[in-house]
């Protein structure tokens, strides 16, 4: 797999003692960030999206749900509100597949959002 970027996945975990959701980050180095834009057809016309894959080769399993934020990059900044990330190039998290079978160069994760 080619690596091509890193990311930082921010993982909504609700604290009920607060009552509030808390978001821990988790960085991961090397992997393949594919980003493009998506048309849809809708009674208005075409429209338009961002939406992304990224693929994070590991054998373990990672943090990540529907609803989690990616970010591309290795950031540390501590959030509570995926809003506070919109100076970086970041997605919410619609699919998550776990790819690890086959020939251990191509396991991965698979994250899709928009």
């Amino acid at each position: 797999m080619t690596t091509n970027a890193d990311c930082t996945i921010y993982h909504k975990i609700y604290n009920p003692a607060t009552r509030l959701d808390e978001w821990e980050p988790s960085q991961y180095q090397g992997v393949n960030w594919y980003g493009k834009q998506a048309v849809s057809v809708g009674d208005s016309g075409l429209s338009t999206a961002d939406s992304y894959i990224v693929r994070i080769p590991t054998e373990g399993r990672i943090p990540v749900d529907k609803g989690d934020v990616v970010v591309k990059g290795l950031i540390q900044d501590t959030i509570t509100s995926p809003s506070q990330l919109k100076q970086y190039e970041s997605f919410l998290v619609t699919a998550v597949r776990d790819n690890r079978r086959g020939s251990p160069m191509m396991r991965h994760w698979r994250i899709e959002g928009a």
